[in-house]
């Protein structure tokens, strides 16, 4: 039993009727907030990156004690960059 591909049903997907046009651009506008959450993941990573190797710059490049205890406050600073990602999440 062979299909009949030669049926039409009245209905051709590709064919637009009655002057309708295909929309052919579309610009999508954002704000800062929607390119933040876009890249969220990369800001908090160059943010602590920039946070630690400031922190090592100004202890001279000493990797001691101290150097080592200012470094632990980026903890602290990738928690409260999540919050406020997910914070921006509800906005």
């Amino acid at each position: 039993m062979a299909l009949d591909t030669g049926v039409s049903l009245g209905y051709n997907p590709l064919k637009l009727g009655g002057g309708q046009h295909r929309k052919t651009t579309f610009v999508e506008h954002q704000t800062f907030f929607h390119l933040y959450h876009s890249f969220q993941r990369l800001w908090i990573f160059l943010v602590m990156v920039f946070q630690g190797l400031t922190i090592i710059a100004f202890n001279d490049g000493h990797l001691n004690a101290k150097t080592l205890r200012e470094v632990f406050s980026l903890g602290l600073t990738f928690v409260v960059m999540n919050f406020i990602w997910k914070y921006m999440t509800f906005i």
